[in-house]
C-alpha cells in the first residue's frame, strides 16, 4: 500500500512544476519590443501622447470659461458646441473698454486669451492682463514677420513677452475692421485671438480671410473657429 503523505507531496511537486512551465511558455510568448508591447496595450485607437510637430497640445482656440462674462457684455452661452469643444462667447455689443487675461493650464496646456474674441467700438481700448505664464500680444503684420490679418490702414502693435515685472498691455483701436493677434511663445499652440473694432463690414477684412498657407496648423485652426464666431457676431450686430 502507498504512504497518502508521500502521494499528496508528488501531487504537490508535479503541478507546482507544470504551473512554472506554462508561465515560462507565457513568458516566451510574449517576448516583444517595448515597441510592440506599447502598441499591444494601446487598443489600437489611442493616441501616443507626443505632441506633432507644432507643438499643439490642445486646441488653443480658448472658450471664455462658461460663456456668462457680463464684464465682457457677451451673452450667456451653454459653454459647448454639438461636437464638445467650447463655444467662443459672443457679445451682445460693443464696449469702450474690455480686459482680456492671458491663461496657461498647471500642466502647460490650455493656452489661451480668455476670452479669445471681443468687441470694441472704435475708439476703445482693451487691456490683457497677464494671469499666468508669459504671453506677448502680437498682431498679425508684416512689422512683426507675419501675414496681415489686421485692417491695412491700421497700426501694428506687439506687447513683447510680459512677465511678472511687466504684466499688462494696452492698445487702443483707432480704425474700424478685424484685428487677428497671437503669443508669439505659444503660435504652436493655437494661442490666437480677435479684436473686431465698431461694425465693419466682413468683406475684404484681412482678418477674416482664410489662413494663410505660412501659419502654423495650431494657428490656422484657432483663426478658423474665430472667424466662424466673428462672422456670426457681425451678421448679429446688422
Amino acid at each position: 500500500m502507498s504512504d497518502p503523505t508521500l502521494t499528496r507531496r508528488r501531487m504537490a511537486a508535479l503541478a507546482g512544476a507544470s504551473a512554472a512551465s506554462l508561465a515560462g511558455c507565457s513568458g516566451i510568448l510574449n517576448d516583444s519590443s517595448p515597441e510592440e508591447a506599447t502598441d499591444a496595450g494601446s487598443g489600437g485607437g489611442g493616441s501616443d501622447g507626443a505632441a506633432d510637430e507644432t507643438g499643439a497640445g490642445d486646441d488653443g482656440s480658448g472658450g471664455g470659461g462658461d460663456g456668462s462674462d457680463s464684464e465682457n457684455g457677451s451673452e450667456a452661452t451653454d459653454g459647448s458646441d454639438a461636437d464638445g469643444t467650447e463655444t467662443i462667447p459672443l457679445q451682445s455689443e460693443p464696449r469702450d473698454s474690455l480686459t482680456v487675461s492671458m491663461v496657461a493650464g498647471e500642466d502647460g496646456t490650455k493656452l489661451q486669451f480668455d476670452p479669445p474674441l471681443v468687441w470694441v467700438k472704435t475708439g476703445g481700448t482693451v487691456t490683457w492682463g497677464l494671469e499666468s505664464g508669459n504671453h506677448s500680444v502680437t498682431a498679425y503684420h508684416p512689422d512683426n514677420d507675419r501675414p496681415q490679418r489686421i485692417p491695412e490702414d491700421a497700426s501694428s502693435f506687439d506687447s513683447d513677452v510680459l512677465a511678472e515685472s511687466n504684466p499688462t498691455f494696452e492698445h487702443t483701436f483707432e480704425t474700424p475692421g478685424v484685428y487677428d493677434y497671437y503669443c508669439e511663445p505659444h503660435r504652436a499652440n493655437g494661442m490666437v485671438g480677435t479684436v473686431v473694432v465698431g461694425r465693419p463690414d466682413p468683406d475684404g477684412q484681412s482678418g477674416l480671410a482664410d489662413p494663410q498657407d505660412e501659419l502654423l496648423d495650431a494657428a490656422s485652426e484657432s483663426i478658423t473657429r474665430l472667424n466662424e464666431r466673428t462672422r456670426e457676431l457681425l451678421e448679429d450686430a446688422d
